[in-house]
């Protein structure tokens, strides 16, 4: 125990360092942050990332129907290999690197993340179609509404038209 040489550090010789090495470290480039956050909002998690790097992570959908038949086919047990294979094989990673140009660079399971903003682009656009369907049929409606008035104007603007050319025949 004699001559061991103890070094302590203390909590203000570490801070800067550490401060310095956060500051930078922590920045991400901008198209890097709008592709990590898109790919977030779609349910994807970070599991690392950098200034110029990220990689990210999800699992693909539990197919409830190939369970379901496998237990039928296979006397229950085939849901649970289903079950086991899907947790073993379903985990799709995405690599995603910003060059110095700006481009950000993808690699890994592109087509699963390609196939699911298309479907998110899809569903937005159905969506906003049905918001000015809903409100063309709105406008419609009111159209309706008015022109059913106007009929039913006319209608009683007929009769009492005729009535009054009744009564002045019988009176005349």
């Amino acid at each position: 125990m004699g001559d061991e040489a103890h070094i302590v550090l203390s909590r203000d010789a570490i801070a800067p360092a550490y401060a310095a090495e956060r500051t930078t470290s922590a920045i991400m480039r901008p198209t890097l942050a709008g592709e990590v956050g898109a790919l977030a909002n779609l349910g994807w998690s970070i599991r690392s990332q950098g200034t110029a790097t990220a990689e990210l992570e999800t699992r693909e959908p539990f197919n409830w129907w190939l369970a379901y038949a496998g237990s039928l086919m296979l006397l229950g047990i085939g849901g649970f290999i289903y079950a086991a294979s899907w947790l073993i094989s379903s985990r799709v990673r995405l690599f995603l690197h910003e060059e110095d140009d700006g481009s950000v660079t993808r690699w890994g399971d592109t087509q699963y993340a390609s196939r699911q903003q298309l479907d998110r682009a899809d569903r937005d656009a159905i969506a906003s179609s049905r918001a000015t369907e809903s409100q063309r049929w709105r406008n419609d409606r009111v159209l309706l509404a008015l022109g059913a008035f106007a009929g039913v104007t006319m209608v009683y603007a007929a009769i009492w038209f005729f009535l009054v050319l009744g009564v002045m025949a019988a009176l005349g």
